[in-house]
C-alpha cells in the first residue's frame, strides 16, 4: 500500500503545478471536493431535494421501512 500511496502522491504532484493559472482558484483531482466535504456530510448529512426525499418517504411507507429524512 506504501507504493500505491507514493505513486499517488506523485501523480497528484504532478497534475496540481505548484503555479495556477490566472483566474483559477482551485485545482482538484478527481473525488478530491467529495473527500473535502466528508466531515460536514457526517456532521449534516447528505441534501436531498425536496422531490427526491419525498418520493424516498414514498418507498418507505411502501415497504413498510421508517425514513428519517
Amino acid at each position: 500500500m506504501t507504493a500505491f500511496k507514493a505513486r499517488m502522491e506523485a501523480y497528484v504532484d504532478e497534475i496540481k503545478p505548484p503555479k495556477k493559472a490566472r483566474g483559477t482558484e482551485v485545482i482538484c483531482v478527481t473525488g478530491e471536493p467529495e473527500h473535502q466535504r466528508v466531515p460536514e456530510r457526517m456532521e449534516t448529512g447528505i441534501p436531498l431535494q425536496a422531490k427526491v426525499a419525498e418520493k424516498l418517504r414514498a418507498l418507505g411507507k411502501d415497504m413498510g421501512v421508517p425514513i428519517i429524512l
